[in-house]
């Protein structure tokens, strides 16, 4: 399961300071690890034990703050916002607001609440009202009156208009309202970060990475342009960027556990399996059994030639969920390179049932029904992969295969 800090969390965790104001950075990571993981008494005892040493980082007493109002300690979560806000913490502001709500103190939230979007003037509020502590004081006297006077931010405005026309796919009026605006705001972060969200959405990724590129100079510490840079760079396969966004990312944002998944994935693509298999296992120690790290791993053992600990890793991971035909195909994969042909024959099978225009499944397979004297089956399989795009399967149909034996379907015949 992909981990994947939750909204709120992310905000609160990305405002925090570089690692060298931390004591125990093992402890705080240990303690998000566990937030993530829903162990929120697991995660309070690491905060508590960290806070001891470093009584005044605000990041540890917003921590536990988060563990202990996911807790029900709502009191003591309280004490801790206020600890943080005194610290300098603004995203602890919003986290009171939600215990108070939570409590039904309508005038206690819409004053915290206040306070946030005060401080961050790139808060959504429309966001921060849908927030489920939030919605309890809707019906009271006290949020009719808030709402009835509050007054967004012609930004605001904007970005929620593009978020609509984008939901409708329509770009060009959601270009239009973000332009009208960087007309007169032409120095807003948030504002070319939406525009590089409406390019992404048309599929136009050079105009989305210039656009994340101009919120990069104006805000070079945000994780979320960080991240939506490498990532675009990743789908336009500019893997070595990807790597040095990613990297440059985890540096500046460790507690981002996902990173963890991106690096070691972008690690494959660019033949560095050790450093791949790194990257997973890290990820592992604080999400042990995760699927996509487990996968990951099992896929830089392979480019490692380490086939025997593929076979180990995909049998455990193909018992721990649903099978997927990428998992079928490893295994396959790694059958046949230990020399066990029915059994990569069998896997691979059941893989192309699930995708049958993997053409490296095919090839394979191809691969499998050679070594076991199935030569129409291979011929087959082999012109399959090569229509799919595998070239390697030439040089095999040129040895091997007629005309006539490309085009038949031994599954059918």
């Amino acid at each position: 399961m992909k981990r994947i800090l939750p909204i709120l969390i992310i905000a609160a965790l990305n405002t925090f300071p570089s690692f060298n104001q931390v004591y125990d950075k093992q402890a705080f990571l240990l303690g998000s690890a566990s937030l993530l993981n829903g162990k929120y008494e697991q995660a309070e005892l690491y905060f508590d034990s960290a806070l001891k040493q470093m009584p005044s980082d605000f990041r540890l007493v917003s921590g536990r703050g988060m563990a202990r109002y996911y807790l029900g300690k709502t009191n003591l979560a309280i004490d801790d916002f206020k600890r943080a806000t005194a610290l300098g913490h603004a995203e602890s502001w919003f986290w009171l607001a939600k215990c108070f709500g939570a409590m039904n103190k309508p005038e206690e939230t819409i004053l915290a609440l206040e306070k946030y979007l005060e401080m961050d003037k790139n808060a959504d509020p429309y966001q921060l009202f849908k927030d489920e502590s939030i919605k309890k004081i809707h019906y009271s006297i006290q949020w009719q009156h808030f709402i009835a006077g509050f007054e967004p931010t012609s930004m605001q405005l904007a970005i929620a208009s593009a978020n609509k026309f984008m939901a409708i796919e329509n770009f060009s009026e959601a270009h239009r309202q973000i332009e009208n605006v960087l007309a007169v705001i032409p120095l807003s972060d948030l504002l070319h970060y939406t525009r590089a969200k409406i390019y992404e959405e048309e599929g136009n990724l050079s105009m989305a990475r210039y656009e994340t590129l101009k919120a990069l100079d104006i805000a070079p510490k945000n994780y979320l342009y960080l991240l939506k840079l490498a990532d675009i760079d990743f789908s336009m396969q500019n893997y070595n960027e990807a790597y040095k966004y990613y990297l440059q990312a985890k540096t500046d944002f460790p507690w981002q556990f996902e990173l963890n998944l991106k690096i070691s994935n972008t690690c494959l693509k660019l033949d560095k399996p050790i450093e791949a298999g790194k990257y997973a296992a890290e990820y592992l120690f604080f999400f042990p059994g995760d699927t996509a790290a487990l996968f990951l791993g099992a896929q830089a053992s392979f480019l490692l030639n380490d086939y025997l600990n593929v076979l180990r890793q995909m049998n455990a991971l193909l018992k721990t969920a649903k099978p997927r035909a990428e998992w079928f195909k490893l295994r396959g994969m790694a059958y046949y390179q230990t020399n066990t042909y029915a059994l990569a024959a069998n896997d691979l099978s059941m893989g192309l049932d699930l995708a049958p225009l993997d053409a490296e499944a095919n090839y394979y397979m191809g691969l499998a029904e050679i070594a076991l004297n199935n030569k129409q089956r291979a011929c087959y399989f082999f012109n399959r992969a090569l229509q799919l795009g595998d070239v390697r399967a030439l040089d095999f149909l040129g040895k091997n295969c007629t005309s006539r034996q490309f085009i038949v379907n031994p599954v059918l015949e």
